[in-house]
């Protein structure tokens, strides 16, 4: 089966040499350049790569943040937008907070990105992507030098690597982004994003049992979830599952529960969904035991959160 795709026609390197000569980016938006439209198979990824420099990506850049070693970007992507293949020149992380994608890796291998699912890229790592139906927004995270002693080494940077979705302390920092935090306390969310992904990173640290609740909760989060079931399903006493989960995770079953569904939640705010419709979807009673408990973990509520949203369109 043939892809049709518009791939330019440039030096490989031309993104690097602009970043060299100081120019910005985003001024490549008034540029028009020469493109050739091949109906080709999926090997077109064996083509020439463009190299992305740190912080660098396709898209509409929205906005961009420097916070100590980190650089926090947003972008947007109109539907159906078809990324050539390309490599970034550093590791990064991207959060596809709303909108899916197809990313396609090799010449016959393809996975689909979904809402707030979390994805490590290292350098080199060749890839192009399409867009679906309906507009994307990613947020990025880059980083520079060596992280401090203190933090251990969370995962190897020679593999990419996918979460289900985002860690809660991701969510925090994405959050934060958009609502004018002070850059001491960026930084600080930045680093917590960072551990909070190494822990998720190392499915070694849990056990059998707790793998198994955390794909029994993501499974089922937007259904009324009970102690009790689960313990049948799992076929575990319901006391020793609680005790169990609280002393790997950190939290409650509860706890982690209302961060899962406020995470999902926070997504489906860049779109038109109304908060009624995004509440029920996501497991909560009503509007307002949604909006309560968004406020309680967030800071804002739900409506506040989407009128910051819009100001980066």
């Amino acid at each position: 089966m043939s892809l049709l795709v518009e791939i330019p026609v440039f030096d490989e390197n031309l993104f690097e040499k602009i970043y060299l000569m100081g120019l910005s980016f985003d001024a490549l938006e008034s540029i028009r350049f020469p493109s050739l439209t091949v109906d080709c198979p999926r090997d077109y990824l064996n083509r020439s790569d463009m190299k992305l420099p740190s912080g660098t990506y396709f898209g509409d850049r929205a906005e961009a943040l420097s916070v100590g070693r980190y650089q926090l970007t947003w972008h947007r992507y109109p539907p159906k937008e078809r990324l050539p293949a390309h490599v970034h020149t550093h590791p990064y992380l991207s959060v596809a907070v709303s909108g899916k994608y197809q990313e396609c890796f090799s010449a016959n291998k393809e996975m689909q990105v979904n809402p707030m699912q979390v994805l490590l890229r290292p350098s080199g790592y060749r890839h192009a992507n399409t867009f679906g139906k309906e507009a994307g927004w990613c947020f990025n995270l880059d980083w520079e030098g060596k992280f401090p002693d203190w933090m251990p080494e969370l995962f190897s940077l020679d593999q990419p690597k996918n979460w289900e979705v985002s860690p809660w302390e991701l969510t925090l920092l994405m959050h934060a982004s958009i609502m004018d935090f002070a850059e001491d306390e960026l930084n600080l969310l930045a680093d917590e994003a960072m551990i909070g992904l190494g822990k998720y990173a190392h499915t070694n640290r849990y056990t059998e049992k707790v793998t198994s609740m955390l794909e029994y909760l993501h499974g089922r989060y937007a259904e009324p979830c009970s102690l009790e079931e689960m313990g049948l399903t799992l076929k575990v006493h319901p006391v020793y599952l609680s005790r169990i989960f609280k002393r790997v995770m950190g939290m409650t079953i509860g706890q982690y529960l209302r961060r899962l569904r406020i995470t999902k939640s926070w997504g489906d705010l860049w779109g038109n969904e109304s908060l009624t419709g995004i509440a029920h979807d996501r497991g909560f009673c009503d509007q307002a035991h949604y909006s309560k408990t968004f406020k309680n973990l967030l800071g804002q509520t739900p409506s506040q959160a989407r009128k910051k949203m819009r100001k980066l369109e």
